[in-house]
C-alpha cells in the first residue's frame, strides 16, 4: 500500500485537496445560510381566541431586528373582484391603550406583538358585510431595520357563518423583489402614508 501511495502521491494529494475544498465550501455554505436566516425579517399574523369572529388578530415580529409597521391592509374577495383597503388609514381606535394597536402603525421590537383588534372589528372597519362566506387576506407592510427595506407578511382567512379559519398554516413572508413591488403599490393606495417612493 505504501508503494502504491508513493507511486500515486500526486493524484492522492490532488484528491485530498479537492475533498478539503468541498468540506470548506459546505462549511461556508452552512455559515452563510445561518447568517442569512438571522438577517431575514419574519412577521406573524395569527388568531388568538379560537376560530370565531370575536377572536383577536395578533401581529408579531419574530425577526432578530425591530420593524416599523407602515400599514395593515385587508383584501376582501367579492363578486366584483378584490377590494383592498388600508386599515391604517382609518380613524384611530381610541379604545386601545397601545397607540400602535389603535393606529395599526409603529415600531415593533424583536419578539414583540400587538393586537390589531377582533376579526369582526377588522371586517367592520373595512366596511365588509359579514354574511355568507367571506374570503379575505390581511397584509402587514413594514420597514425592516436590519436591512432598511420593505418587508411584509400576508395570511388568508375564510369565514363561513361564524366560523373563522386560516387557509394556510402560517403567514407567507413577502421578501422578494416582486413582493416588495406589490407592497409599494399597496402603500401608494394609502392616503396617509407617502413614503413608498423612498424605498
Amino acid at each position: 500500500m505504501w508503494s502504491w501511495l508513493s507511486e500515486n502521491h500526486g493524484a492522492v494529494s490532488a484528491l485530498a485537496s479537492c475533498m478539503t475544498l468541498v468540506v470548506w465550501l459546505l462549511y461556508f455554505q452552512l455559515l452563510y445560510l445561518g447568517f442569512r436566516n438571522t438577517q431575514r425579517a419574519s412577521i406573524l399574523i395569527s388568531i388568538a381566541g379560537g376560530p370565531q369572529l370575536a377572536a383577536e388578530c395578533i401581529l408579531a415580529n419574530l425577526s432578530r431586528e425591530p420593524v416599523y409597521v407602515e400599514a395593515v391592509a385587508i383584501s376582501v374577495l367579492g363578486e366584483d373582484g378584490t377590494n383592498v383597503r388600508s386599515l391604517s388609514d382609518l380613524q384611530m381606535d381610541a379604545t386601545r391603550s397601545d397607540v400602535r394597536s389603535g393606529a395599526m402603525q409603529g415600531p415593533l421590537g424583536s419578539s414583540e406583538m400587538i393586537l390589531l383588534g377582533t376579526f369582526r372589528d377588522l371586517l367592520l372597519r373595512a366596511e365588509c358585510e359579514q354574511s355568507g362566506d367571506i374570503r379575505f387576506t390581511l397584509t402587514a407592510i413594514a420597514t425592516y431595520s436590519g436591512g432598511d427595506r420593505l418587508v411584509g407578511a400576508e395570511r388568508e382567512f375564510l369565514l363561513r357563518g361564524d366560523r373563522l379559519r386560516s387557509t394556510s398554516l402560517e403567514a407567507r413572508q413577502l421578501r422578494s423583489w416582486r413582493d416588495r413591488k406589490r407592497l409599494r403599490q399597496l402603500l401608494r393606495r394609502s392616503a396617509v402614508i407617502d413614503r413608498a417612493s423612498a424605498h
